[in-house]
This record gives C-alpha cells, sequence and structure tokens, in this order.
C-alpha cells in the first residue's frame, strides 16, 4: 500500500520521495474522517505542516470535535506559524496529551508576550519587553550553570544587557520608543546562543525564539 511506502520513506528519512507519494494519495483520498486525519498526521511528519492542516480540517468538516484532527491541526497550524490557529485547535482539545499540553503554553506565550504585536500601547510594549529581557538574563545564568566554561562566551551578551537595560524604562522609552526593537533583537540573540550550548530551554524560551523568528523573518 502506498500509505505503508510513505511510512517506510519517512522513517528511512526520505522525505522528497515521500512527499511525492503523498501528492499522489492526496490527489485520490477518500473524504472519511481516518483517511482525511492520517493524510494530515504524514504531511506533518514529512515537514508539509501547511498541506497538513488542510487535511485536518477537512476532517473536521466531518466531524468538527474529533480529538486527533484537532490535536493534529494545532500542531499543523503551529509547525506552519498560524499561532492564533493553533490556539484554537489546542484549547479545543478535551484530553490534551504531553505534547498537546506543551504546544498550548509555548503558543499562548507567543500570542501574549510578543512586544512587537501591533495595536500595543507603548506600556504594553514595554512590559512584554522586560519580561523577555528578564527571561532571557535568567536563561544566560541557567545555562553558566550547566556549562560554566560558557560564561566568558557570554560575556559580551552581559554587558550589552546592562548598557541597554536603563534605556528600557517607561520614560526612556517615549523619547527612544525604538529601544524596544534594540532590546528585542538582544533577547533573540540571548536565546539562540544558550540553545546553541545548552539545548532548548523553558516554553518561555522556546516562545521568544520563535517570536523572533517570526520577525527575523518579516525583515524586523
Amino acid at each position: 500500500m502506498r500509505i505503508e511506502l510513505i511510512r517506510y520513506l519517512l522513517a528511512h528519512e526520505q522525505r522528497g520521495r515521500a512527499l511525492s507519494e503523498l501528492l499522489v494519495l492526496s490527489g485520490n483520498l477518500p473524504d472519511d474522517l481516518k483517511s482525511q486525519t492520517e493524510a494530515g498526521q504524514l504531511f506533518l511528519n514529512a515537514g508539509e505542516p501547511r498541506r497538513g492542516l488542510e487535511r485536518f480540517r477537512q476532517a473536521l468538516r466531518i466531524d468538527p470535535k474529533n480529538e486527533a484532527a484537532l490535536a493534529g491541526a494545532g500542531e499543523a497550524a503551529f509547525e506552519a506559524g498560524d499561532y492564533t490557529s493553533a490556539q484554537r485547535y489546542l484549547r479545543a482539545v478535551d484530553a490534551p496529551s504531553v505534547r498537546v499540553s506543551e504546544l498550548r503554553s509555548v503558543t499562548d506565550l507567543v500570542l501574549t508576550r510578543d512586544p512587537l504585536r501591533p495595536g500595543l500601547s507603548l506600556r504594553q510594549r514595554q512590559d512584554r519587553v522586560m519580561a523577555g529581557f528578564r527571561r532571557a538574563l535568567e536563561a544566560l545564568d541557567d545555562c553558566v550553570t550547566k556549562q560554566p566554561a560558557a560564561d566568558n562566551a557570554f560575556e559580551s551578551l552581559r554587558a550589552e544587557a546592562g548598557t541597554l537595560e536603563p534605556e528600557l524604562t517607561p520614560e526612556r522609552l517615549r523619547r527612544t520608543p525604538e529601544s524596544i526593537d534594540t532590546a528585542w533583537n538582544l533577547i533573540y540573540r540571548i536565546e539562540q546562543q544558550t540553545v546553541d550550548v545548552c539545548g532548548q530551554g523553558s516554553a518561555f524560551d522556546r516562545a521568544l525564539l520563535l517570536i523572533g523568528q517570526r520577525h527575523e523573518a518579516d525583515g524586523r
């Protein structure tokens, strides 16, 4: 069967061939819950979350409360960077797995901690950037605790943070609001370097990285 071949190819990291087979499969896919959900998961495993999301959404048209389709749609939307949709789907899962719970936490943080999100007041931006700033410095400390030899490598980041922090008060930001972008760039670089040295951190750390990646892609 083609599905078994696709699973075999994915298991052996032959994603290009698996995707070609998947595209053929999806063109002749029965419009039933099992087939659509299964195809959605295969697309997700093949690194094609947007195509996977289409299949999961079709499954949800058949059964809007199906837990597997909701969880799959949430993960696919998350991997595609559509965090608003991901939050909606993930919150609708009544019996979340560990994976769904983790994705919920990170998604909520991405949506509530982004200081560059449109429509925020200056005070809201300041609150969010300071929360990210504090967490980034904590991530540095956590990483040094695990890897003491990394302390020297982080010295320039600490110095940059020490120079920038006085500029992040509400009074200073009214005069130089562009400091929020500067601070966010530093937060993102700190999170990148701590992940490189010490591996993935907390849900908040992961959210900060995803927010940074989103704005990097936007050219911010």
